[in-house]
């Protein structure tokens, strides 16, 4: 939602309250212009749900209506649904920490003297240790929340959604070729990274799609790309298709041993499914050969380097028959060879 429809917005709420005390309807302008203005820094910052949502309770904490309360609880509900929840808790410190949580059930089982305000898409979860919510206050936290927090959250989630569509390869749902570069850069540049690159190539797709068909040729890339997915750690490493059938995977704070580890389960998880005609196959499979090098053990804070070496020990793989992991290794010959013809 445009800033303009969000003050129009808040506007309507406005003279549907005229009940309001002047100075509360004054906190929540200004609330509103802070939260829904977005947080200082890069467009990611402004727009990002947790720290609105950080902000927001902040400020309702700093009204005098919750010197009493202990907690005061902010969660996010998508529709009718009570799953995929964003808490806060604020305690006299500050903002204490933000979770995500599946069930709201917890939250309101934690205390036995709960205040419960449920709106359209954000739940206020009020803990009072003085007193119970009156009507003017539930009145007052109603458009507060309505006002602050729900425009400017589900804008924030839009840029979000909008945001994650860009930088996902739309046939797999695994980050782009032009993400995975730049967080590659970023995560082996670190001061002190541990990162390991895998680069994984399907084995004969050209030859799997004139047999197969290109339809059952894009469904085995969506499926060596769910795999994949599933043999990596949700919101840590880093796995994107880079092009055609080739693929790759950032593991961060990794040892080599652990890396080899996770190349073995996908290599053996793609030899093990049944993909359809993949009789036809080289091998009666369908299967990937993996490449992979380390930072630092084998290159020191040099993404390029590391994508080449990682390539080199990807290249060893194919030529040892396929459907391998290899690690990168300066004796190798087949990845001398590559090294090789590389440099000329």
């Amino acid at each position: 939602m445009g800033t303009s429809k969000v003050i129009e917005k808040h506007r309507e709420l406005l003279s549907k309250i005229p009940d309001l005390e002047i100075e509360d309807r004054n906190f929540i302008d200004a609330a509103r212009n802070v939260v829904v203005g977005g947080v200082d820094g890069s467009p990611e910052e402004r727009f990002d749900v947790r720290k609105r949502i950080d902000r927001a309770v902040e400020i309702l904490y700093s009204h005098p209506f919750f010197d009493g309360c202990s907690t005061i609880e902010v969660y996010l509900r998508e529709g009718n649904e009570k799953q995929k929840c964003v808490a806060v808790e604020v305690f006299e410190e500050g903002v204490k920490e933000i979770m995500i949580d599946n069930d709201l059930n917890p939250f309101i089982s934690r205390y036995p003297n709960i205040e419960e305000i449920k709106l359209n898409d954000i739940g206020l979860l009020i803990v009072s240790l003085r007193e119970s919510l009156d009507e003017y206050k539930r009145k007052f936290l109603n458009y507060y929340a309505e006002s602050t927090l729900t425009h400017s959250v589900k804008n924030a989630i839009e840029y979000e959604q909008n945001l994650d569509a860009a930088i996902r390869n739309s046939l797999t749902g695994l980050y782009n070729v032009g993400y995975y570069k730049n967080q590659l850069r970023i995560e082996v540049e670190k001061r002190d990274s541990n990162v390991a690159l895998l680069l994984i190539d399907i084995d004969f797709l050209k030859n799997y799609n004139f047999n197969a068909g290109h339809t059952e040729a894009d469904e085995s890339i969506k499926t060596v790309a769910n795999i994949i997915q599933k043999n990596v750690r949700e919101n840590w490493d880093i796995p994107a298709r880079r092009g055609g059938d080739e693929f790759a995977v950032i593991l961060k704070d990794v040892s080599i041993d652990y890396a080899v580890e996770i190349a073995e389960r996908i290599r053996s998880a793609v030899e093990m499914h049944q993909f359809y005609n993949e009789r036809l196959q080289p091998g009666g499979k369908l299967t990937v050969s993996i490449g992979i090098a380390h930072s630092p053990l084998h290159v020191y804070h040099d993404p390029k380097m590391l994508e080449i070496y990682a390539d080199a020990a990807l290249y060893a793989s194919k030529e040892r028959g396929r459907n391998t992991v290899t690690v990168f290794n300066y004796d190798d010959q087949q990845i001398k060879e590559f090294i090789k013809k590389y440099r000329k």
